[in-house]
């Protein structure tokens, strides 16, 4: 089985390095927002995934 999108973000958020507050700044959100995101409490909107795979360097490609 392949991870999705939310095991992807939160490997990559630790790879990084990043906190939740620092990402929060780049994302244009809270920290408790990105914290939702990581327990999977709520989901993202596009745009937001979008900027979330900017601030990680990663490519948002289709589901086939």
């Amino acid at each position: 089985m392949k991870p999705d999108f939310l095991d992807i973000f939160r490997a990559r958020v630790k790879q990084l390095g990043l906190t939740q507050t620092e990402l929060a700044r780049r994302v244009g959100t809270s920290q408790p927002t990105i914290a939702n995101y990581l327990n999977g409490r709520k989901h993202p909107t596009l745009p937001v995934v979008e900027r979330i795979c900017r601030e990680l360097r990663l490519r948002l490609t289709p589901h086939r």
